[in-house]
């Protein structure tokens, strides 16, 4: 009964609570196109979070990325959950949480979280990495929930995943390579003119 009063009281005052909403209404707020159907009974699949600002183009690309997988079956896979955090202070309060338990902090949208997986921003060569963590998320046997671990107290930090970008491992050892041909030879030209100087 305390609670249903206070419910009231803060919407008589104005205050916004905490507000979830599905993928579909995060398009709709952002008068984006979202042609793909939800499963009705999303209680029974893995959640995926989104923390989310009004009007920031990254988050409404990411919103439109997701919505097309979502016509290409993830939403009898997965089911997106969407926080608003620019305008709502109260879903700011668990994205705080959210990122501090993967050891962040809550300084930028969007912020997606694919049970470990943790993406912060959004840029399509995310895409293929946002996919393979969809897949993982919707085969595991015991799906990661931050948020349920959140609620129920649990604070405890837990260490993100991240998917290795052998592109990104490439280009280091090659400049580590270019670097050190630099070094060698800038070595053995000093090496010689020392050489041609003691003659």
């Amino acid at each position: 009964m305390k609670k249903i009063v206070l419910c009231f009281l803060l919407m008589f005052l104005g205050i916004e609570m905490t507000q979830a909403e599905t993928l579909k209404e995060a398009c709709e707020k952002e008068n984006l196109e979202c042609n793909y159907v939800e499963k009705i009974n999303r209680d029974t699949l893995p959640t995926v979070y989104l923390f989310r600002g009004t009007g920031c183009k990254y988050c409404k690309e990411l919103i439109t990325y997701l919505s097309t997988l979502m016509t290409e079956g993830y939403n009898e896979k997965v089911n997106i959950v969407s926080y608003e955090v620019k305008e709502n202070p109260e879903n700011f309060a668990i994205y705080q949480q959210v990122a501090a338990k993967f050891q962040d902090e809550a300084n930028g949208y969007p912020y997606l979280v694919i049970g470990n997986f943790v993406f912060k921003g959004y840029h399509e060569r995310d895409n293929k990495n946002i996919k393979r963590a969809l897949n993982k998320l919707a085969t595991e046997k015991k799906p990661y929930d931050v948020l349920k671990e959140v609620q129920s107290g649990n604070l405890n930090m837990v260490k993100k995943k991240e998917f290795i970008s052998w592109l990104g491992v490439l280009m280091s050892i090659s400049f580590a390579v270019a670097l050190g041909f630099i070094f060698l030879t800038v070595m053995h030209f000093f090496k010689q003119k020392k050489n041609l100087q003691s003659k």
